[in-house]
C-alpha cells in the first residue's frame, strides 16, 4: 500500500502544471500581442519633440481642460509668490537690511521689465508646464545702473535652445559634445547652452541651427528648469503630453455633439 501511494504521488507530480513566477505584463498573450513599445533611450524617446510641444501649447490655448490644468497647477505651486527666508543671516539689523534689499529688488528683477519677481515665478512655472522646460538666465548689470542689486533675471523659452546633436562644432573642444543643444565636457558636465539670439518662432527669424547663428551661453549663468522622467534625460517634456490624445478626442466629441444638437434644432424649427 505504501508503494502504491508513492507511485501515485510521483505520477501526480509528473503531470502537475509547472508554476512559473513571472510578470503577466511581460507575456505575449492575446491581450498584449499588439503592445510592442520601443526600447528608446531617455533622449531618443523625445524624437519629434517640436511637434509634441506645439500640440501641447495648442491644447493649452484652445482646450478648456488643458488651460484649466495648467492654471490649477500654476496657482497651486506658486500662489501669490514664494518669499525667501534668509536663515543663514543672523537675526538683527543685518537680516532686516537684507530683507529690505530684497523687497526693493523685487520690482526690478525682470530683465524684460514686464513682471516683478513674483510674477516671474508664476510665468516661469507656466512656461515649464506648458513647454516642458524653461531657462532662467542671470543677467549681471553695471553698478551704476540704478538698480538695488546689480543683477536681473531673464526667462527664456526652450525654443531658444534647439535640440540638435553634434560631435564636432566650430569653437568647441574636441573632447566636448553637443547633445540636445547642450555642450558637455568629457565628464558630462554642462558647459554651454547654444541658443538663438531671438525666438525662432517669430516672423523672419526661423533659421536652421548653424554655428554662425547660435550663441554659446555659459551654463553657470543658466538655470535649466525641467523635470527629468528618466536618468540621463537632458530636456523636459510638456505636462500635457500623456493626455494630449484624450484632450483632442474629447474636444472632437464635444464639437460633434454640439453640431448634432444644432442640426436637430434646425429640423424642429422647420
Amino acid at each position: 500500500a505504501k508503494r502504491r501511494r508513492q507511485a501515485a504521488s510521483a505520477a501526480n507530480a509528473k503531470h502537475a502544471p509547472q508554476v512559473q513566477a513571472r510578470y503577466e505584463a511581460a507575456g505575449n498573450g492575446r491581450r498584449l500581442a499588439a503592445w510592442r513599445p520601443p526600447r528608446n533611450g531617455p533622449n531618443a524617446a523625445l524624437e519629434n519633440f517640436e511637434r509634441l510641444q506645439s500640440r501641447a501649447r495648442d491644447a493649452a490655448r484652445n482646450e478648456w481642460a488643458g488651460e484649466a490644468a495648467l492654471t490649477r497647477w500654476q496657482s497651486t505651486l506658486i500662489g501669490t509668490g514664494i518669499v525667501p527666508r534668509f536663515k543663514r543671516v543672523p537675526e538683527g539689523p543685518r537680516r532686516a537690511a537684507v530683507t529690505d534689499l530684497f523687497t526693493s529688488w523685487v520690482r526690478f528683477s525682470d530683465a524684460d521689465g514686464v513682471n516683478d519677481f513674483f510674477g516671474q515665478q508664476s510665468l516661469g512655472v507656466r512656461s515649464w508646464l506648458d513647454g516642458g522646460e524653461v531657462f532662467v538666465r542671470e543677467r549681471p548689470r553695471d553698478f551704476g545702473s540704478g538698480l538695488p542689486v546689480s543683477m536681473q533675471v531673464q526667462l527664456i523659452e526652450s525654443d531658444f535652445c534647439p535640440r540638435f546633436d553634434a560631435d564636432a562644432w566650430p569653437g568647441v573642444p574636441r573632447s566636448h559634445t553637443i547633445r540636445s543643444g547642450i555642450q558637455r565636457d568629457t565628464y558630462g558636465k554642462r558647459v554651454n547652452y547654444w541658443m538663438y539670439p531671438e525666438h525662432p518662432g517669430e516672423p523672419n527669424s526661423r533659421q536652421a541651427p548653424t554655428s554662425g547663428i547660435l550663441i554659446p551661453v555659459p551654463a553657470h549663468s543658466i538655470r535649466h528648469v525641467y523635470e527629468p522622467k528618466r536618468a540621463g534625460q537632458l530636456r523636459g517634456v510638456p505636462m500635457l503630453a500623456p493626455v494630449l490624445m484624450n484632450l483632442r478626442n474629447m474636444g472632437n466629441f464635444q464639437d460633434t455633439v454640439l453640431d448634432r444638437r444644432n442640426l436637430a434644432n434646425l429640423f424642429v424649427a422647420f
